[in-house]
């Protein structure tokens, strides 16, 4: 059965309400960040993980970080109050409430140009989201040497760092690369009535979706296969489900390489213990889960080094199957790289 709540329901049950703050909010692509200068970064933030894949330097910068509260049926619709509690306490989760993380992805795609995994949240998603900026400006790494943006999918919290209030680029000389199915959904009256939202936020959601496709359309490169990037450093992965193009991207040269995932799960547990759990901004639950389930079962099997966009910084690590579905196992992180 279909879940969908109005307007009155989600404000009181909460869930709404803060994915509202953070996904759908009425500004469409503000950004908050100012220009990256010369000046010394700042003393200390937190948000910052280098590593490496195989020879090529790779940067995880958080966005922030969002609380909601009373999250269920929005999230695993498919489960009983019970059963969404029973899940969590197994990791000593509360079930009143999830922490969500966002996890931009920077790769260094030739000497001194950076490609992005999605832009982040700009201004469109509360205080604590919105972060990039300042997190770019702590790794060294310019605004102007940003030559790529990988763009796993149209939802504000991917998109919405892209451009300034002022619909001026925040990354002046980066292409951007879509699926052409996404780029073809938002822009041609798209079907949002599998996503279980108010009117309104929907109207919101793709008034977002839209204005970015609007201004992003002179530096847009479609693709549609998985034609690799970049000298085959990138290859995109078509995950339908969440939406009609969302993408993963597999990156690397050889045997060392990361999948990210982007959104296939949506938290550390949940989607993982029980990946035919759902959450209701997927345009498609039914894809979304047959999605996840071919993928984890590919990444446990394999012992793919994955990254989530969701997952607790840096989202980094692998599954394991474990009891009826996996387990998400977190990479330690070498903090003296």
């Amino acid at each position: 059965m279909q879940l969908r709540f109005s307007r009155r329901e989600a404000l009181q049950k909460g869930a709404l309400g803060a994915a509202a703050s953070v996904f759908l909010a009425r500004e469409a692509l503000a950004q908050t960040g100012g220009a990256v200068s010369s000046s010394p970064p700042p003393p200390f933030f937190p948000g910052v993980y280098r590593f490496q894949i195989g020879a090529t330097n790779a940067v995880v910068i958080s966005d922030g970080t969002s609380r909601f509260p009373n999250p269920h049926p929005l999230w695993a619709p498919q489960a009983t109050p019970k059963q969404f509690a029973n899940v969590l306490s197994e990791y000593f989760l509360p079930a009143n409430e999830l922490l969500l993380h966002f996890n931009v992805l920077a790769i260094e795609s030739a000497p001194g140009k950076w490609a992005l995994v999605d832009t982040g949240s700009g201004n469109t998603g509360g205080p604590t989201l919105g972060k990039l900026l300042l997190g770019l400006q702590h790794a060294g790494i310019s605004r102007e040497s940003v030559h790529d943006v990988l763009v796993s999918h149209a939802h504000s919290d991917h998109i919405a760092g892209a451009f300034g209030e002022d619909k001026s680029p925040v990354f002046p000389n980066a292409t951007f690369h879509v699926h052409a199915l996404e780029e073809q959904f938002w822009t041609k009256s798209p079907d949002l009535s599998k996503i279980a939202l108010p009117p309104e936020f929907l109207a919101s959601l793709l008034g977002i979706s839209q204005n970015f496709f609007e201004l992003a359309r002179p530096r847009m490169a479609l693709f549609s296969g998985g034609k690799p990037l970049f000298n085959g450093l990138v290859t995109p992965i078509f995950l339908p489900g969440h939406t009609p193009g969302h993408c993963g991207f597999l990156i690397g040269s050889g045997e060392d390489k990361l999948f990210h995932f982007a959104d296939l799960a949506h938290h550390h547990v949940l989607m993982f213990s029980r990946p035919e759990w759902t959450v209701g901004f997927d345009t498609d639950q039914k894809v979304s889960s047959a999605t996840r389930r071919q993928q984890f079962r590919s990444f446990a099997g394999e012992r793919t080094r994955t990254l989530g966009y969701h997952l607790p910084f840096p989202g980094l690590g692998r599954l394991r199957t474990w009891k009826n579905g996996y387990q998400w196992v977190s990479e330690p992180m070498n903090l003296s790289s």
